[in-house]
């Protein structure tokens, strides 16, 4: 289910930040720390 929430909200900043990859790279970061 976290997962579906994270994909929602990688979807979002997708559709806001087109061009925000190291948005998406920080996101992989906090979930290797969890």
């Amino acid at each position: 289910m976290e997962a579906a929430l994270l994909h929602a909200a990688q979807s979002a900043w997708k559709k806001a930040h087109p061009h925000s990859k190291w948005v998406l790279r920080q996101l992989s970061s906090a979930q290797l720390l969890q």
